[in-house]
């Protein structure tokens, strides 16, 4: 059985690289998205696995991998027992840089942000954060779509951590 499926594998990640994309990239597009929010850090002792929602901007830069995705997001956080309920919302400005031009396109992402955390019934405090990780971009039925995952760093005391796994679409 394996020996069946390295073959394949190896064949279909050539084809992939080899492949040259059928139409130059649009510069600018609107992505929106949406999965999982894993917490990490001290939120991951008293919060269980949330959800998320994101939309923005992206805006590629003319002849070069390099491009910006301004954001939004939502992330909510159901409590262990003993806790409130935990949403981190905010926006940010990003630079993202592709690592292939074939007919899936993996890319790094990076940037920085506002985030407010609120806690159910609790007040709210906005702090400065930093996110970092990496995606694939892939065709799916004619539109864009990617996967892609990162991991938010909030100031404050305490610094709290999660990481959203999210599958997007770019219009």
């Amino acid at each position: 059985m394996i020996t069946r499926i390295i073959p394949a594998a190896v064949a279909a990640a050539a084809l992939v690289f080899m492949a040259q994309p059928a139409a130059a990239q649009n510069p600018m597009s609107v992505g929106i998205s949406g999965g999982l929010s894993i917490p990490a850090s001290n939120i991951s002792d008293s919060h269980e696995t949330g959800w998320n929602l994101s939309g923005g901007l992206n805006i590629g830069m003319p002849a070069s991998a390099l491009g910006f995705r301004f954001e939004g997001f939502y992330n909510s956080f159901q409590a262990k027992t003993g806790s409130a309920d935990l949403r981190i919302a905010g926006g940010g400005v990003n630079a993202f840089y592709d690592l292939g031009t074939g007919v899936i396109r993996p890319y790094v992402i990076g940037g920085v942000g506002a985030y407010n955390q609120k806690f159910t019934g609790g007040s709210s405090s906005t702090d400065l954060g930093i996110n970092a990780g990496g995606g694939v971009k892939f065709a799916l039925g004619g539109l864009t779509t990617y996967v892609e995952a990162r991991l938010h760093s909030v100031s404050g005391d305490p610094q709290r951590q999660f990481v959203p796994i999210v599958f997007g679409v770019e219009f």
